[in-house]
């Protein structure tokens, strides 16, 4: 699966979504947003890691909540979803972050690629 198309489309429904929710009256405790840990690890590579946790659910939180497959059972056994951790975080911080991104090259970089294309070092 093509997991950096997933990220592209996903992260604006969720910040589009929780703009959304965030202005209704009927939202109290903000957007929730399940999903497997690795999944949410590769999220991190693009909002980074280090993003901000908040204590209290509200209207434009997003909360997180990340699960794995519990250890293997027997044959014809069903595996048990584990809560693996659950975090909140600005809406408003989430979207810039998206933004943003931890991994987008300066200004000056972008200036030596053009230069180095052109050939004018």
């Amino acid at each position: 699966m093509n997991w950096a198309n997933v990220h592209k489309r996903l992260i604006p429904q969720i910040i589009r979504k929780g703009v959304v929710y965030s202005s209704s009256e009927m939202v109290k405790a903000g957007l929730y947003f399940v999903l497997p840990e690795v999944v949410y690890r590769k999220f991190e590579e693009i909002i980074g890691a280090d993003i901000p946790t908040i204590e209290d659910t509200g209207p434009n939180v997003l909360t997180i909540h990340t699960y794995d497959l519990s250890a293997a059972t027997g044959h014809g056994q069903q595996r048990t979803l584990v809560l693996n951790r659950q975090l909140r975080v600005s809406l408003d911080e989430f979207a810039q972050r998206f933004i943003s991104g931890p991994n987008l090259p300066t200004g000056e970089e972008l200036d030596d690629a053009v230069k180095r294309v052109l050939g004018c070092r």
